[in-house]
């Protein structure tokens, strides 16, 4: 029993470590992966809300998020179908209200900024 047991342990060890797993304290970890998570969070983080027409239905709200989701300075993307509005939470320093409303319209929806 003891022979399988430390056989056990010899495997698992061996294919936690040949599997590439990395053990780092917080804040070490490998590649840099902090320091490029760090530098891509925007620094001031912005919410906006649009009256949109044309949004008829879940595809056309897909197709908004899907968009928008992709552009550099977008944080979050919410389409309330019902309501025919969208919420966007953005990197004030990289995008306006303005260019997400012309972004949204550039989709063939009428964005207006809500106050």
């Amino acid at each position: 029993m003891h022979k399988l047991a430390t056989l056990v342990s010899a495997t698992i060890f061996a294919l936690t470590f040949s599997a590439g797993a990395a053990f780092a304290c917080p804040g070490h970890a490998e590649g840099g992966d902090k320091d490029k998570k760090e530098q891509s969070q925007p620094k001031k983080v912005a919410s906006a809300t649009f009256k949109v027409e044309g949004i008829t239905c879940e595809g056309c709200a897909g197709k908004i998020k899907a968009a928008l989701g992709g552009k550099e300075g977008i944080v979050a993307v919410v389409v309330k179908v019902a309501d025919k509005r969208i919420a966007v939470d953005f990197d004030a320093e990289k995008l306006t209200v303005q260019k997400i409303a012309e972004m949204i319209t550039a989709l063939g929806y009428k964005a207006s900024p809500e106050a």
